[in-house]
């Protein structure tokens, strides 16, 4: 990645090492995607993993959306 700017790379990549966000693979309606999980049963799609190109056209599958999820750990 080349940036040009004026501003001081720490001062852009500042808190970069501290990002600690923990993403799941789940597969949701037939649809593999990660996710970030939230409360309880619900997790919000960050993006798709889908050979299909239909799913990326679905509003339901958007990132940001929140989608009721249920882990079956069977």
């Amino acid at each position: 990645m080349i940036i040009h700017s004026i501003i001081p790379m720490e001062t852009i990549f500042a808190g970069f090492e501290s990002m600690n966000e923990q993403f799941t693979e789940i597969d949701y309606m037939g649809i593999k995607m990660q996710v970030q999980m939230m409360n309880g049963n619900q997790a919000k799609i960050v993006r798709l993993f889908s050979p299909i190109a239909s799913d990326y056209l679905n509003p339901k599958f958007a990132p940001g959306q929140i989608i009721g999820f249920h882990p079956d750990f069977s």
